[in-house]
């Protein structure tokens, strides 16, 4: 199954969900309709997480054998730094700052679906999920997400594509 533009659009604004909680935060005060579009965002991007999930697990999965395996969980530390840019300078009453967050937030959002980086989602890891380079005996690298703290090299692993080169251990 590769993820569709829909599914990658899920996996995005999930990704973002904690981050729309903080602009919900800091624009309640001035602007409670903002900071409630906010939070109905967060939750909308969660529980469209959850269903994507669920949908995922009902997929039938194909086996791989691991033949090589590092840690990638530190990439998540790099994609949190743009949860900094609400603090920097904002503010409701300025449009001219609202529009350029927007626009940059469009920019990540076509950078995030269009390179493949769906596996690099701060609430997968907030839900127990953990991310892996994993090789496989052919030789095909892929990232993998699961809910293991470890894969062992010469593992055999039922999975779901979501993509060319990303994975999704399917849970027992």
């Amino acid at each position: 199954m590769a993820a569709t533009i829909v599914a990658r659009l899920i996996l995005f604004l999930s990704s973002y969900s904690p981050l729309f909680v903080i602009v919900g935060l800091l624009t309640s005060g001035p602007n409670l309709d903002v900071g409630i579009a906010f939070y109905l965002l967060a939750f909308l991007s969660g529980a469209g997480l959850v269903l994507f999930l669920k949908a995922v697990q009902r997929y039938t999965p194909h086996e791989i054998l691991v033949a090589k395996t590092s840690t990638k969980d530190s990439e998540l530390t790099g994609y949190v730094v743009t949860y900094l840019l609400p603090f920097l300078a904002f503010s409701t009453s300025n449009w001219t700052l609202l529009v350029s967050l927007g626009v940059l937030f469009a920019v990540i959002a076509i950078l995030y679906v269009q390179s493949g980086m769906i596996h690099i989602n701060p609430l997968l890891s907030i839900l127990g999920y953990h991310l892996f380079d994993v090789e496989t005996q052919e030789g095909k690298v892929s990232a993998l997400i699961s809910r293991r703290i470890y894969v062992r090299t010469g593992s055999a692993l039922k999975v779901v594509s979501l993509s060319d080169y990303i994975l999704m251990e399917k849970i027992k």
